[in-house]
């Protein structure tokens, strides 16, 4: 039923409001912008931030993005396929991708963009369903033609990109790793300095007593 009255057409670049935060959005994923990441994404977690920031490393720029779009689950939602050009900071040759998201806005009308991860179950159907259409797998098929001879054409491009994102895993662990350890670092010193804090205000406390109890002496001692 939902097909009846969800146009699922194929459009491309038909809403320049998109393509303008498809771009924003994939420009901030290159130069790890978590502010203009965390306005766009529905959600985001410190994770999901560090593969990103391991990413941008050797990420240069989106090039030559283009937006395709269906209508979505949901009113005045899209299914968005961006197609770009990927530039590696390592390597001269466009690397061409394509990646489905969600663009659904919010009950206060405000649009942000989820991944498969963020969807809903019926989303998600729903999304499967769009993504299946002939229109769409001919869209993924032709960019994974022109991504294999791109890449099946400089040895050591396709070398790196076999093992990128091993490598994105292996700098990510470490990085959580140095993250956890500061972290601890911290903690244990905000609890140090909480003890120092708590010892010598004892310290004080004992120092007045003494002060005190000598005064107490030296004046009796200058009436004798």
């Amino acid at each position: 039923e939902q097909d009846d009255i969800q146009d699922l057409t194929l459009q491309c670049d038909a809403y320049p409001e998109i393509n303008e935060v498809m771009e924003t959005y994939h420009n901030a994923l290159a130069e790890n912008d978590e502010e203009i990441i965390k306005k766009y994404l529905l959600y985001v977690n410190e994770n999901e931030l560090v593969n990103i920031a391991v990413k941008s490393d050797y990420v240069e720029s989106y090039n030559d993005l283009h937006c395709y779009t269906q209508e979505g689950f949901e009113e005045g939602s899209y299914y968005v396929y961006v197609s770009y050009q990927l530039k590696l900071t390592e390597f001269d040759t466009m690397i061409p991708g394509l990646i489905g998201l969600y663009y659904c806005p919010n009950e206060a009308g405000d649009y942000h963009i989820y991944r498969k991860a963020d969807m809903s179950e019926n989303v998600l159907d729903n999304y499967y369903s769009a993504y299946m259409k002939q229109e769409v797998q001919d869209l993924y098929n032709r960019v994974a033609l022109e991504y294999n001879e791109v890449v099946d054409s400089n040895d050591d491009l396709k070398t790196f990109m076999n093992g990128f994102e091993e490598l994105v895993t292996e700098e990510m662990v470490k990085m959580i790793a140095i993250r956890e350890s500061s972290e601890a670092l911290q903690a244990s010193e905000m609890e140090s300095a909480s003890s120092e804090t708590q010892s010598e205000s004892a310290t004080s406390e004992v120092v007045t007593e003494t002060v005190k109890a000598t005064t107490t002496v030296n004046v009796r001692s200058s009436d004798s």
